[in-house]
């Protein structure tokens, strides 16, 4: 909830005046008192307590002078020595987690049969044929210490096609199933700018990267609008959680993103923004 408050600061270089002088009446409806607050402003001043109405600030200065500008009904939240900074701004951002919710999450996994038994699990709620989708694996954090194959996925998803992004966003693995969509052998040459991973033998190894995954990712079923909608709110409010209350998508002028991007601007997804957004 703490994290929450700063959205409010959106913008805003704060200081000890702020067009109120600390002997004003009282008219603050929210304060927060005994903490670290990082003004950022010209002197990189540090207060103790902060005045705010309307989702506005009035001033800084300690928990006495502030307490001062409190109306009866005020809010007062004690930070107990914790700090608050201005809401931070993610100059590069792709600010999408329709994933999360509609596919597997892997940047939790720490091996290999863990990332088995979660596409085992998404199977299991499958016809045969369908996509298992998921993201976000990194094989740094594996105790194998190497990536997925596509002999490690066919082993739980012989009968649908696998797609698992990486963290990075740079490659991805798929299965057989997948490779034998995208017409995929032994012989395919290298994209441009892209790399097809191979074993000793030559053989694809499911791992494609950069422009390779042209290959196979338009065969992908994409999200539908609905989905990518319900995709907004989350990112904004895992955002939220960390501080953050604007954000810098470099993929806005892509065709992908179009369908994203009015979402986020529609009359109903603006209602509920706890962001500042630039289309």
């Amino acid at each position: 909830m703490l994290i929450r408050l700063l959205r409010l600061w959106l913008f805003l270089l704060v200081g000890t005046g702020l067009g109120i002088s600390l002997n004003s009446p009282a008219t603050a409806d929210l304060v927060l008192i005994n903490g670290k607050i990082i003004t950022v402003d010209s002197h990189d001043s540090v207060s103790e307590a902060i005045a705010i109405r309307n989702g506005k600030i009035l001033a800084t200065g300690t928990t006495a002078e502030i307490r001062m500008l409190a109306t009866p009904n005020a809010r007062v939240i004690d930070l107990h020595g914790r700090t608050a900074t201005p809401g931070l701004i993610d100059t590069h951002c792709h600010f999408d987690e329709t994933c999360q919710l509609y596919s597997i999450e892997l940047s939790d996994v720490r091996n290999i049969p863990e990332v088995q038994e979660r596409v085992r699990a998404k199977v299991s709620t499958l016809k045969p044929g369908e996509w298992v989708q998921g993201y976000g694996w990194d094989e740094g954090k594996f105790t194998e210490h190497r990536y997925i194959t596509a002999s490690d996925l066919d082993k739980v998803a012989p009968d649908n096609p696998v797609w698992l992004g990486h963290t990075t966003g740079h490659y991805a693995v798929v299965n057989s199933y997948a490779l034998r969509l995208a017409n995929i052998t032994r012989g395919t040459r290298n994209p441009t700018s892209g790399t097809i991973d191979r074993d000793p033998e030559g053989a694809p190894t499911g791992v494609l990267k950069e422009a390779a995954m042209n290959l196979v990712e338009p065969l992908v079923p994409r999200f539908t609008p609905e989905q990518q909608r319900n995709g907004i709110p989350k990112m904004m409010a895992d955002f939220n959680r960390e501080g953050m209350i604007a954000a810098k998508d470099p993929r806005k002028s892509s065709t992908i993103t179009k369908p994203r991007c009015a979402s986020l601007h529609s009359s109903s997804a603006a209602t509920r923004s706890t962001l500042r957004s630039r289309p």
